[in-house]
């Protein structure tokens, strides 16, 4: 009898999975997210060209300054021009478009602040066992995506995120 049941539970778990994956909509992927180092949370928006794009919304206190208390600022950008504007409202995130085969939002780039590059990117949707988002998979990758690193992301909730957080001001940054 334990032999028959195998199969059986298996089976019914892959049409789970594949349930959840095949209800993903675009803008699923909306919201607040967090990287994994914890320093920054990302909202993902729909642009007004109908794609996904990311801006930096909350940054950790200890690292939204500069030690002088001025702003921290993209130093790390090739083009010497960008290099003085804020990270805090910086959109990180641009271009995505949602697969409806593949279930994932491609031909997007990220772009990492840390040493100013910019990467191709694609991102992937995980749902919890109710069909609801809680993560987030970012693959940045030079060429194919076999030449990568995935991070993942959590999504969060910005009002558990008010002491201890700097939020973006619109009035104080270009956004680029």
């Amino acid at each position: 009898m334990q032999k028959n049941i195998f199969p059986f539970l298996l089976l019914l778990a892959a049409s789970m999975t594949t349930s959840f994956v095949s209800a993903q909509k675009a803008e699923d992927i909306r919201g607040y997210w967090m990287p994994s180092q914890g320093t920054s949370i990302v909202m993902i928006y729909q642009g007004s060209d109908s794609k996904y794009y990311g801006r930096v919304e909350y940054l950790r206190a200890d690292r939204a300054n500069e030690a002088d208390g001025t702003p921290r600022v993209d130093k790390n950008n090739p083009t010497e021009k960008y290099r003085t504007i804020p990270i805090l409202g910086y959109r990180m995130l641009k271009g995505f478009e949602f697969s409806t085969d593949d279930k994932k939002w491609i031909n997007g780039t990220i772009y990492d602040p840390n040493n100013g590059s910019l990467y191709s990117c694609e991102m992937s949707l995980m749902l919890d066992n109710k069909g609801k988002p809680y993560k987030l998979e970012v693959r940045g990758y030079i060429g194919t995506t076999l030449f990568g690193r995935t991070d993942e992301w959590k999504l969060v909730n910005p009002a558990n995120y008010t002491t201890g957080w700097v939020k973006f001001q619109a009035a104080n940054n270009t956004g680029k």
